[in-house]
């Protein structure tokens, strides 16, 4: 079974930059969906523990439509056990780190939206 991560929010920023583009010279990406989900991928793929790189490998963003997308993990199905845990290892010990669980989807968005952020306000100070 497929697992993915959903964000909302993306489609109003992606509604604003094209605004934008039809008032001024736009140089530069401005398909925010994308730029989100490649950058999550990335992330992801950094975050991910690596036995033999097989969940790794499965890491994919996906566009969906114009204002959707999804970064996730098909055809691993101890996928979701690694972000989310399983309810005996769902704890975490200092002494121990990660007890059978290590997110890494969910930080990846988080941090891909930061840096899209930032992106995004670099490029409208620019204009």
């Amino acid at each position: 079974m497929p697992m993915a991560v959903e964000v909302h929010g993306i489609k109003g920023v992606q509604k604003r930059l094209d605004k934008l583009k039809g008032r001024m010279i736009v140089t530069g990406d401005t398909d925010v969906i994308r730029m989100w989900g490649t950058t999550s991928e990335a992330i992801a793929k950094t975050l991910v523990p690596v036995d033999t790189g097989h969940l790794k490998d499965h890491i994919r963003y996906k566009r969906i439509s114009e204002f959707e997308a999804l970064v996730g993990v098909a055809g691993v199905p101890y996928a979701r056990y690694v972000e989310y845990g399983t309810s005996r290892y769902h704890s975490f010990d200092v002494r121990e780190g990660f007890a059978g669980y290590r997110p890494y989807l969910r930080p990846a968005v988080y941090i891909a939206l930061r840096e899209l952020k930032k992106k995004i306000l670099e490029y409208l100070r620019s204009v």
